[in-house]
């Protein structure tokens, strides 16, 4: 479970994605100035697309913005302090 202590600043873009009909909404997400995440909706909440750096992964879903919120606030506090953007 993340150190509550842990405080940084995580900022969610609402955004526009090219889809082959139309466009979706999507979300940037960023630590410090840097896009760590990108957010697509799903059926059941959150996916998501693809994550950079210490939040390197993909395929995740998440039932809400606040459940991504609160996995990306645990891989920036799990990333070593080099790792960290």
């Amino acid at each position: 479970m993340p150190d509550p202590s842990f405080t940084v600043a995580i900022d969610f873009e609402s955004v526009r994605t090219a889809t082959q009909n139309a466009s979706e909404e999507a979300h940037l997400v960023r630590f410090n100035q840097h896009i760590v995440a990108v957010l697509l909706p799903a059926e059941t909440g959150w996916f998501l697309q693809m994550g950079f750096g210490p939040c390197e992964q993909e395929g995740l879903v998440f039932q809400s913005l606040t459940a991504a919120e609160a996995w990306v606030r645990a891989c920036l506090q799990g990333a070593t302090a080099s790792s960290i953007i």
